[in-house]
């Protein structure tokens, strides 16, 4: 799938065929299949799940799948995923290509969880925003052209967008309350998919500064040095991770270089399978003309022994509250 107006009729149409140069191929609520083996799904084709459907058609023939919060944004994060991968012809319709999904999202959302804060802010979604600020992308660009705000993955052109969330099975640790974390969007017209004329994230959390390494590499991966202080500025040590230095997720622009000198707020620990480490994530942000006003560059990942986050180690680390356009 290349075209990302043809990515939204795809996921929306209850019933699709594809026309092979043997066999018809379909796609329903029910599963994928062909006409050779309808008993079975076709070897060739490509899989992915079909859940989105009868959770997002509101003509479907069944009332909406007992799927659990995590599986609904965990479908939203896998589209937006492929969605990323697709082209435009017209950049600018980036969230307009996809306007139909999040519509039905937001009814599907008020319909089964009415006490959620269902506001959709640019291709994230309020009610987890902590997890969705920490998305990272391979091979996007920042458009040279406003879009949507820096924390949002529409600013981009292409690229593939991965969005982790907390494994069910295991722990993770907030560093930011749901509080002191709010998004606002401006749009020109009434809608939520019209288009953007600004946005601000307010953003109160663990500080830290970092130091983008001098062997930069240009490429989306940086190593970057952490300083860690305490609310009177004095800097704290925290041992290091346990197997890789921390690294910085970069989104870039064309033209602009990556400044040496960044800040992150850290936002959640997620601990690993094996239980032996945490991996906390952050946003890398960078000073607008040296004031309290933020672009996000990036997602900051650094790998910590279980403990330091069970034993409240980084609740030394001073709290900063910043806003990010």
């Amino acid at each position: 799938m290349y075209r990302a107006w043809c990515f939204q009729e795809i996921l929306l149409s209850p019933c699709v065929l594809h026309f092979g140069a043997l066999q018809v191929f379909w796609e329903c609520y029910e599963k994928t299949t062909g006409e050779y083996d309808p008993g079975n799904p076709p070897v060739s084709f490509p899989s992915h799940k079909v859940l989105w459907k009868p959770i997002i058609d509101r003509f479907s023939p069944v009332s909406y799948p007992e799927a659990a919060w995590d599986t609904m944004l965990e479908e939203w994060y896998d589209t937006v995923a492929m969605y990323g991968r697709c082209k435009l012809t017209f950049p600018s319709d980036k969230l307009f290509a996809i306007a139909g999904l999040s519509n039905d999202m937001k009814r599907i959302m008020l319909d089964k969880w009415p006490e959620c804060d269902a506001t959709y802010l640019a291709g994230l979604w309020q009610a987890d925003l902590r997890n969705a600020l920490c998305w990272s992308v391979w091979e996007g660009r920042r458009s040279p052209n406003y879009r949507a705000p820096s924390w949002s993955w529409a600013g981009l052109d292409e690229g593939s967008i991965w969005t982790q969330r907390p494994e069910k099975k295991t722990g993770h640790h907030w560093f930011v309350g749901e509080q002191e974390c709010i998004a606002h969007v401006t749009y020109v017209g009434q809608s939520d998919a019209s288009e953007i004329s600004g946005g601000s994230l307010l953003l109160t959390g663990p500080f830290v500064d970092l130091h983008v390494d001098d062997e930069s590499r240009a490429s989306i991966w940086e190593s970057v040095q952490c300083h860690f202080k305490d609310g009177s500025g004095t800097e704290i040590v925290i041992p290091g991770p346990t197997s890789k230095r921390p690294f910085l997720a970069v989104v870039r622009s064309d033209g602009d270089s990556l400044a040496k000198e960044l800040s992150c707020i850290l936002i959640r620990a997620l601990i690993d399978p094996s239980g032996l480490h945490y991996r906390i994530h952050g946003i890398a942000i960078s000073s607008v003309d040296g004031g309290n006003v933020y672009r996000r560059a990036g997602l900051f990942c650094v790998d910590v022994n279980t403990e330091l986050v069970t034993s409240g180690a980084f609740e030394a680390i001073q709290e900063k509250k910043v806003t990010v356009i």
